[in-house]
């Protein structure tokens, strides 16, 4: 289980929980590098390692295409790796009543080497709902950290903290959380909670 507080927050930057896994693992099986794997694959909050070779005959706009076009594979799949990330930290994280419950975010950008300068996803070529369900189901998995409500989640979990304390992205976390607009990540969070039973009539 995930540690309380701003304890929490320093071991975890990318906010999603597989920072904490990695450490829990590690501790109780040092040589088993399974779970250090799996959460590498999860994370979605950090640019995309891309590679992509240049041939000779390559203009430098085919170039900067065939770099679009492979950047649009390795997002397509970091877009679904909120449904594993929600399997893999189901019920792990431990909280206060005080504490917020940050969203990671869906980076959609390569770390190009050798510079490691970041290129962005051109979303001129991608559908108007590209990130719609993604952001969904980033939310669910984000919800879906949190205790159940047999458990101690119940005691910790109320209608006040679930209407004060909306989840925000870690970049706008200083913002007045209450001002929030709502967002698709929200509306996954809020079905992750009434899957946990937080949400009971």
């Amino acid at each position: 289980s995930e540690s309380q507080g701003g304890e929490a927050a320093t071991a975890d930057p990318d906010k999603d929980g597989l920072a904490v896994l990695e450490d829990f693992s590690s501790m109780i099986f040092p040589d088993d590098n399974r779970i250090k794997e799996a959460t590498r694959l999860l994370r979605s909050s950090r640019p995309l390692f891309l590679r992509v070779p240049r041939a000779v005959e390559l203009t430098d706009h085919e170039y900067e295409r065939s770099k679009q076009d492979k950047l649009l594979l390795l997002c397509r799949r970091s877009i679904a790796t909120p449904l594993g990330r929600g399997m893999l930290t189901l019920g792990t994280h431990r909280m206060l009543s005080s504490d917020q419950l940050l969203i990671p975010d869906i980076v959609l950008a390569g770390r190009v080497p050798p510079a490691n300068g970041t290129l962005a996803l051109d979303m001129s070529s991608c559908p108007p709902n590209f990130r719609i369900w993604p952001e969904f189901h980033n939310g669910v998995a984000a919800g879906l950290r949190l205790p159940d409500a047999s458990g101690d989640g119940g005691k910790v979990i109320t209608r006040t903290w679930i209407k004060f304390n909306k989840p925000t992205s870690p970049s706008t976390s200083s913002n007045n959380t209450n001002q929030n607009p709502p967002s698709y990540a929200h509306g996954g969070f809020l079905m992750a909670l009434g899957l946990q039973g937080h949400l009971a009539a």
